[in-house]
């Protein structure tokens, strides 16, 4: 939501829509351009701020990639549904969300039997083949019982639809494992079972605008590192 609060980060990322047609850099980012002006203003609405000045105001979404029928066959994807992978008798994966405050963060929250010793280093986070830095996540102790929370912080725009697997080692021969990621929060927040939780529908905006940033910035992500090459 902190885009409204700028002036001058908001006039110049209307620029580069506004003038996408001018200069090809301009035209290749006119997308995420747009998908940050709009997952801002559907920010903005959901959490009831600045809604009189919208960062989103003035703006045309045109790309295929808004295309708001589309977005949502796309994350009721049942690929997208989070899934136990693994399963073990002393790891149970309570839930599993993602914080949208001033970083994009996914929470998964495990339970362990009452005999498991919970050491830092049985946690790890995979994506794809790679393993995630320690230093992008923490493990922290929810309560008094065998519970801890496992937080991915700052996830990348352009990685925020891929899924993670939060890995759980209980030794060399037993562990757990949770398929999970920010298109899997949308997933849940589509489906019915939300229907009647408080502003759900202003939630979905909301998502369906997360996604939507996530698929532009993988493609702007492409274009720079590879597609101009």
């Amino acid at each position: 939501t902190n885009i409204s609060d700028s002036d001058e980060a908001t006039k110049f990322i209307k620029s580069i829509n506004e003038n996408k047609d001018k200069k090809e850099e301009y035209g290749k980012a006119a997308d995420i351009a747009s998908a940050i002006l709009n997952y801002g203003a559907r920010a903005q609405i959901y959490f009831g701020y600045k809604t009189d000045k919208l960062a989103s105001d003035g703006l045309t979404l045109t790309g295929t990639v808004f295309n708001d029928t589309s977005i949502i066959n796309n994350i009721t994807n049942e690929a997208n549904k989070a899934s136990v992978t693994s399963a073990n008798a002393k790891v149970t994966f309570k839930s599993a969300y993602l914080s949208l405050n001033s970083t994009t963060d996914l929470c998964v929250s495990v339970q362990f039997a009452d005999d498991v010793t919970v050491k830092e280093d049985m946690f790890a986070i995979w994506c794809n083949t790679d393993q995630i830095s320690k230093d992008q996540y923490e493990v922290t102790k929810v309560n008094e019982e065998n519970c801890y929370k496992i937080t991915l912080h700052g996830m990348k725009a352009s990685m925020l639809n891929e899924k993670y697997a939060f890995y759980v080692e209980l030794s060399d021969t037993e562990y757990a494992e949770l398929a999970y990621g920010a298109d899997s929060y949308a997933y849940t927040v589509m489906s019915s079972a939300c229907d009647n939780i408080n502003n759900i529908e202003s939630l979905r905006e909301v998502v369906k605008a997360l996604y939507a940033y996530g698929i532009c910035a993988r493609n702007y992500e492409y274009y720079k590192n590879d597609g101009n090459n």
